[in-house]
């Protein structure tokens, strides 16, 4: 079973490594969540700015934190959002733009599960760029947030002309009947080299309609979730898999092309694909 995750692991590597630079990013170096928490705390959730860039750490769950005090049934409704998105060109037309779209949630033990599991097409209620897929977060309760109970979310938004990815993370603090802001932040993403943009992306959602409610399948949505979480493969310590450094070694490799510096891409948009050649 080891050899043969390790050949697949290779193998997505190999297609991973041309989306990277031949430099690579800055190392992070801010702090981590710690108890109490100091960043996306209740009091920042329900402030109407945008936030500096914290460590995912403080969107997950932490193990000093304990079961949610109120449980989580409804949908949530979001609105067109200017996104905080650099990059090293000029955007395209809804790429700053964070989509309107409504997605249902059900909390079971301690899960956050989407009633919708496949993509989420914006297209028809949304000026943005970007579709998108919301997987299974979590509900928790931490001691200073004191009548809130605390939620997150992944998320991705995936461009409906090249099919790149920007993965994210959504989080709130909520009770029965209301709700803060959404904040999200994205930091990794499967763009290509020449995309001259990031995964650094973050926006707070102020608009936020949120809708209490229950859902008559939701015993069904809870054992389609568990039957999935019964099959998902092992994870596994890269050092258990990949004993000799092989894996590990593809960090370290690029298949940038050493003139596209010198020649960027010359792209055109054709019946909503981006076609682009290049100089080599």
């Amino acid at each position: 079973m080891v050899s043969i995750n390790k050949v697949l692991i290779l193998f997505i590597l190999v297609l991973l490594v041309s989306a990277c630079t031949q430099a690579g990013p800055a190392p992070w170096v801010g702090p981590e969540l710690s108890q109490p928490r100091d960043q996306l705390t209740v009091a920042e959730l329900q402030q109407n700015r945008f936030l500096p860039f914290a460590d995912m750490s403080y969107f997950a769950k932490p193990a000093w934190a304990s079961e949610a005090a109120h449980s989580f049934s409804g949908s949530l409704s979001f609105a067109d959002t200017r996104m905080i998105f650099p990059k090293e060109r000029n955007p395209y037309a809804g790429e700053n733009t964070f989509p309107a779209f409504t997605v249902d949630f059900i909390a079971d033990e301690g899960a956050l599960i989407p009633l919708q599991t496949g993509p989420i097409i914006t297209r028809d209620a949304s000026s943005s760029f970007w579709d998108v897929i919301v997987g299974t977060g979590a509900v928790w309760q931490e001691e200073n947030d004191g009548a809130w109970s605390r939620a997150s979310f992944p998320l991705s938004l995936i461009d409906r002309y090249m099919g790149q990815v920007r993965n994210c993370v959504g989080t709130f603090v909520y009770q029965p009947d209301e709700m803060s802001n959404v904040y999200v932040q994205c930091s990794q993403e499967s763009a290509d080299y020449n995309d001259n943009s990031g995964g650094d992306i973050r926006v707070m959602l102020r608009d936020v309609g949120y809708q209490p409610k229950t859902f008559p399948n939701a015993a069904a949505v809870i054992a389609r979730h568990a039957a999935h979480e019964s099959r998902r493969l092992p994870v596994l310590p890269l050092s258990t898999i990949d004993a000799d450094g092989e894996i590990a070694a593809y960090f370290n490799k690029s298949l940038r092309i050493p003139n596209a510096a010198a020649a960027p891409p010359n792209c055109q948009f054709r019946d909503r694909y981006r076609l682009c050649t290049i100089t080599v």
